[in-house]
């Protein structure tokens, strides 16, 4: 399904708003939030807005960023069945942070997450042989930290920078993409535009309310749609229709969901008010 959508390795967009990595990082909690309650359509909705919004990417991304934009694409692929795509996203984590482990409240003991993180644990317990591709006469950071060149045997976010140390594209290639495809790399020659080979971001930040209030009004339904599901559960507790070596566990889901939801509302109520002000402003 979603991977039909997101083979897109390379494919021009233009950017009509820069995107700051605040906002990359709220899709991400988003997505986190509809794993977590088993709320599929959700998480797949936020896996395609985050890999929509990308691309747009202004701003350096912070290792730890890059490495929770990994561990989400682990689960999306991990959800499409392609265990193959799901361990190079493992190893790509593995490759910043050796001591990652893989969440439980992502993945319960028995799921096959645990069986696809031990497989990239081991490829990364023996050592990449795979050769890096160079990238010569460019300023590069791959999964946010400075590099020469790109890693050919798992994904990893690259984000081409100026002479100014400002991004000029951000992409998420996955093996076998093209990684190697000479054009990516060049930086436009000042003044010029990315000449459709990557976003290109507007000289000037135009007034970002709209998007705003657009990502206000879709948090606010997913907290209140966890607000629902906490609130259903809640009932069948109270009716005595839990069984009894359940409810403990249901219960706690229950106090879990409303968290959720209340931290979600508050994000949404927050961001609304900002697309407000931006607007007025």
């Amino acid at each position: 399904m979603i991977s039909a959508l997101l083979l897109l390795t390379g494919t021009v967009l233009s950017c009509e708003e820069p995107v700051p990595a605040a906002e990359i990082q709220r899709v991400l909690q988003v997505g986190r939030t509809a794993w977590v309650v088993m709320d599929r359509a959700s998480f797949e909705a936020a896996t395609l807005e985050r890999r929509s919004l990308l691309p747009c990417l202004q701003e350096p991304i912070s290792t730890g960023l890059a490495i929770e934009i990994h561990t989400q694409e682990a689960l999306a692929w991990s959800l499409e069945r392609r265990a193959d795509l799901s361990q190079a996203a493992f190893l790509a984590i593995l490759s910043s942070d050796p001591e990652w482990s893989l969440p439980l409240d992502l993945a319960p003991s028995n799921h096959r997450l645990h069986r696809e993180f031990e497989i990239a644990s081991e490829l990364a317990a023996e050592g990449s042989t795979a050769p890096s591709n160079a990238v010569e006469d460019s300023q590069l950071l791959v999964d946010g930290a400075t590099s020469q060149g790109v890693p050919s045997d798992r994904p990893f976010v690259a984000q081409l920078l100026d002479e100014q140390g400002q991004v000029v594209r951000s992409h998420y290639f996955t093996p076998g993409g093209e990684s190697d495809k000479a054009s990516w790399w060049l930086v436009p020659a000042s003044g010029e535009g990315a000449g459709g080979l990557g976003p290109e971001l507007p000289s000037r930040v135009r007034s970002p309310g709209v998007p705003l209030l657009v990502s206000a009004a879709g948090t606010g339904l997913l907290a209140g749609g966890l607000y629902a599901v906490a609130a259903t559960w809640s009932g069948q507790l109270e009716r005595g229709e839990v069984p009894c070596g359940e409810q403990e566990q249901v219960g706690a889901q229950v106090n879990q969901l409303v968290v959720a939801s209340a931290a979600l509302g508050a994000a949404g109520l927050g961001t609304g008010i900002a697309g407000i002000v931006v607007l007025q402003f």
